[in-house]
């Protein structure tokens, strides 16, 4: 129950709203690299992530991907399908072996519809994520890549106390390459003209940046 209520979707529902829906969840685990929701296929139900961590993408034919976000614990996907009845419209993966609590269409729905605070916060959500995917699209069609590429290690970027330096949990060039929706040859060469500039640097399994990452390139 705790997890739930630790969810924005659900944190500001009445106690017992927050119990009815945990008695009804289903706890679910897999392991990593698991296909959970699959683009195009039927949905009915809600994935909060309880722990682990997993990526959302869209993929062409040939096996391109283009990934939109990652989710971790307390983070929800699924819930287009829940509330449109349309299959997926995207693809989750495990990235690491993940729990997940499970819950239901109709409950959801049934609960929307005997709360309207919730009902509303359903809307703010989607309202969110469409600002975010607005913003993404303006990216991929107007920005350079290396304008795509800085945007994302500054996001990613968090402050490590113990050495004052910003760090960023290191992505291959691959899956920053999936992210900014370029190839990782131009993902691999940018990489390596910041490191021998000496704005970045590559430590185990993080990258450190080197403070303000140039304007453009």
């Amino acid at each position: 129950m705790s997890i739930i209520s630790d969810v924005p979707l659900f944190n500001e529902l009445p106690q017992d709203a927050i119990e009815w829906l945990a008695n009804r969840a289903q706890t679910r685990q897999y392991p990593r690299g698991t296909i959970v929701l699959a683009e195009g296929q039927p949905g009915n139900e809600l994935f909060v992530v309880e722990s682990g961590r997993v990526k959302v993408y869209v993929s062409n034919v040939d096996g391109r991907e283009l990934v939109l976000y990652h989710a971790t614990a307390g983070d929800y996907v699924g819930e287009l399908s829940i509330i449109d009845g349309e299959p997926r419209s995207a693809t989750v993966q495990t990235m690491e072996k993940s729990s997940f609590l499970v819950l239901n269409q109709t409950d959801l729905r049934d609960l929307m519809k005997r709360d309207a605070d919730f009902a509303m916060v359903i809307v703010q959500t989607l309202t969110r994520k469409l600002r975010i995917a607005t913003d993404q699209v303006r990216s991929l069609g107007l920005d350079p890549v290396y304008r795509r590429l800085t945007d994302l290690l500054n996001g990613a970027a968090s402050l490590e106390p113990e050495s004052g330096q910003q760090v960023v949990a290191k992505l291959s060039h691959r899956q920053i390459a999936d992210q900014i929706g370029s190839s990782r040859e131009m993902v691999s060469k940018l990489m390596r003209d910041l490191e021998k500039g000496k704005y970045i640097e590559a430590d185990g399994d993080r990258i450190v940046i080197n403070g303000e990452l140039p304007a453009s390139w």
